[in-house]
């Protein structure tokens, strides 16, 4: 979860297989490569700072993250039913 002063943005990851990747996704030989995946993210654009003072709208922007990963859990539902796969969420991060 990325949330800017622009938008609020969430996108998820799948942890690759050492083992199947290609010369160019391996990161380092002792860190496990991930990459995102095609069409599992969510943005909802916003102010998130009022013009002028300052302040936050800490409010709208939890709202906003709150919006965005529940669009990105039901694509991932959508998906992982489509494929009859499974998947697991190991961690979330945010930023700001």
């Amino acid at each position: 979860v990325d949330a800017g002063s622009s938008s609020v943005r969430c996108i998820s990851y799948e942890l690759l297989d050492s083992r199947s990747c290609t010369s160019e996704e391996v990161s380092t030989p002792t860190q496990s490569p991930i990459k995102a995946i095609e069409g599992m993210s969510y943005s909802v654009p916003m102010m998130s700072v009022s013009p002028n003072t300052g302040y936050i709208r800490i409010h709208e922007v939890l709202v906003a993250i709150d919006l965005c990963v529940d669009q990105v859990l039901r694509l991932l539902r959508q998906k992982i039913t489509d494929e009859r796969n499974n998947y697991s969420i190991s961690a979330l991060g945010l930023s700001t």
